[in-house]
């Protein structure tokens, strides 16, 4: 995949995302290696009239390591769109692969490779730019971390509440997935008002199945009516405690049980977001939310 399609502007990738493609520390050993190949040809002589060009002498396993590292370095480069660094290291491996001369019987034994004297000047040089260049190209890629506690909403999309209410409720994926993310992602109040969408969800089932009209319709959007009309049509149905104790009666029970308890923290007697909620409030409404979906 193209880093257009990887890791495309538009949306704050996580650490995850990054980590999953981009393995930091091949990448970084790679970097390293290409630097410390430039940095010993340092003591390659400059050429001058009473010192001529020389070729020189890897030795192969040596070469396999550059080449090793400079494929690394193209692929990452692709992954995570370093584009100018990507286009001299495609230069440098081009100039790698052709660098090769014919080198004596003696020099094959030993194991070496010869490379041109122009040619090695030109890698030098090429490698002294990718090694300036990657740094600062990557200093340029802002990464957007999330707490460990929150980073499996990310990685688990529609299923966030589960495939039980996945299924059950397809309606109200997109909303569990974006609810999810905006928690991951620290935007407490979205994460609230995605909360609330699946609320009246999780609420308009509740009330087909014990034959009420939708208690959480616009004009009646208050906790207080919403929990008297199902409190009321519980108990319409299941009129004795004896009665809910067990079967259809203990079912709807335990759905009110986990109504109210997302009551609680909204902090609001209309079921609206009125109000800027930090991280706390966020997350034991979305767990509310999440335990009252659960329990449908």
């Amino acid at each position: 995949m193209s880093s257009a399609g990887r890791f495309a502007p538009g949306r704050l990738w996580s650490l995850w995302d990054i980590m999953k493609f981009f393995d930091s520390g091949k990448f970084v050993g790679a970097l390293e290696g290409l630097n410390g190949w430039m940095e010993s040809l340092r003591r390659y002589p400059t050429p001058s009239i009473e010192r001529p060009l020389q070729d020189y002498t890897f030795h192969k396993d040596e070469y396999e390591n550059l080449k090793r590292d400079v494929r690394t370095l193209i692929q990452t480069a692709e992954e995570i769109g370093l584009n100018v660094s990507l286009s001299k290291l495609r230069v440098f491996d081009e100039v790698l692969q052709a660098a090769t001369i014919d080198v004596p019987d003696i020099l094959v034994a030993r194991g070496n490779v010869l490379i041109g004297h122009r040619k090695i000047i030109e890698l030098r040089d090429l490698a002294t730019q990718i090694c300036q260049m990657v740094p600062p190209e990557l200093s340029d890629k802002p990464v957007f971390t999330v707490a460990s506690k929150h980073s499996h909403y990310l990685e688990a999309g529609n299923n966030a509440f589960g495939m039980v209410v996945e299924n059950a409720f397809p309606s109200a994926s997109k909303d569990i997935y974006e609810a999810g993310r905006c928690l991951a992602l620290k935007r407490n109040t979205a994460c609230v008002f995605h909360s609330m969408r699946i609320m009246e969800i999780g609420i308009k089932s509740t009330a087909l199945c014990l034959g009420i009209p939708n208690p959480a319709k616009p004009a009646e959007r208050n906790w207080g009516v919403i929990l008297k009309k199902i409190s009321d049509a519980i108990e319409g149905k299941w009129p004795t405690s004896s009665s809910r104790m067990s079967g259809d009666g203990a079912f709807f029970e335990g759905v009110y049980a986990s109504l109210d308890a997302v009551k609680n923290p909204w902090r609001n007697a209309a079921m609206h977001v009125e109000s800027i909620y930090d991280e706390e409030d966020a997350e034991h409404i979305f767990a509310a939310v999440k335990g009252f979906m659960q329990s449908e």
